[in-house]
């Protein structure tokens, strides 16, 4: 379990339904950082022959790892459409609710799990990484 684990998994739900209005009549007020996101992507071009057990390895086990890091909110898995050369690309996404906390994962939580990633499927992939502000 990573240091940060707790952010997400002691129950902050309420905390912020109450923070959004949604709670007990209260008026509608979305604090600014609840409304700017930072989209963290990595898309990840594979080797064909390991697709089916990356993809599994993805959903079961490292996504899961990255949201309980708790510095996510959000993740989703894509594959892209429009790949060249019969390649096989897809796009992991996570968002996060500031830049700061983006880079806070990325120093203390990524490379544990990067050298997780490598350990499966090394030499049979290739990564880039990108940090998006998502504006509405």
């Amino acid at each position: 379990m990573f240091p940060y684990s707790s952010r997400l998994l002691s129950g902050s739900a309420p905390a912020f339904r109450s923070l959004t209005g949604h709670c007990f009549g209260e008026p509608t007020i979305t604090p600014k950082f609840l409304t700017t996101m930072i989209l963290y992507n990595v898309t990840t071009s594979l080797d064909p022959e390991i697709e089916e057990q990356w993809v599994s390895y993805m959903q079961q086990t490292h996504m899961p790892e990255v949201m309980a890091t708790g510095f996510f909110v959000k993740s989703q898995l894509c594959r892209l459409l429009n790949e060249e050369d019969n390649g096989i690309t897809y796009a992991s996404q996570y968002y996060c609710v500031s830049l700061e906390q983006l880079e806070e994962y990325q120093q203390l939580a990524a490379p544990i799990l990067i050298q997780e990633m490598e350990k499966h499927f090394g030499g049979r992939y290739a990564s880039f990484r990108t940090m998006l502000e998502v504006l509405g």
